[in-house]
């Protein structure tokens, strides 16, 4: 009589389980689904008013994918509620920072704030790379920031980043805008 209970609680155990196992793929495939269909819209939308739809939905959805929604707000050149998106991302990486600091050069040319995100990027311990210095570099450029420059310039010999030609191009673009005499090209190695 044990041994046919003991069977039936296994029996019954591995129905619940699988029973569960199964309606978590379904909903995992849906999320997926949701996610799939999300960013496709957020691909095709041109209105700020539509990203901010697609913000509620992922809100109201619990996903967490807020670099592609940070990247549309900036390309649709939404400043303030690109930076209000930014201050409540959770776990900032560095993609995110890159975005943020690309945005404010080149975008809006908001070359102070660029290097406070910088700034920010760096005390809270993500670590710039080599999308990060170009913009650095190109703000410190047009606010003729040489100090803030040669400190950028150091961490990237430190982290081996002196090979990179995007960096390098812009390191030479700021030296040669910050120094109005001009400077030897060795300067950048």
């Amino acid at each position: 009589m044990v041994v046919l209970r003991t069977k039936i609680f296994i029996h019954q155990f591995s129905c619940h389980l699988t029973i569960k196992i199964a309606a978590r793929k379904i909903h995992d495939h849906h999320h997926q689904t949701l996610i799939d269909q999300i960013l496709f819209l957020l691909r095709k939308c041109k209105s700020t008013q539509t990203v901010r739809q697609i913000h509620a939905q992922i809100l109201i959805n619990s996903i967490h994918k807020p670099n592609f929604l940070l990247s549309k707000l900036i390309l649709l050149k939404d400043f303030e509620y690109s930076t209000l998106f930014f201050s409540q991302i959770p776990n900032v990486n560095d993609y995110a920072f890159n975005i943020m600091i690309r945005g404010l050069t080149t975008t809006w040319q908001k070359f102070n704030l660029a290097l406070e995100y910088y700034g920010k990027m760096k005390s809270l311990g993500v670590k710039p790379d080599n999308f990060t210095y170009p913009f650095v570099f190109i703000s410190c450029g047009n606010l003729l920031a040489l100090k803030t420059g040669r400190l950028a310039h150091s961490e990237v010999v430190r982290n081996g980043l002196c090979s990179d030609f995007h960096v390098v191009h812009s390191l030479i673009t700021m030296y040669s805008a910050v120094w109005p005499g001009g400077f030897c090209a060795e300067t950048v190695r």
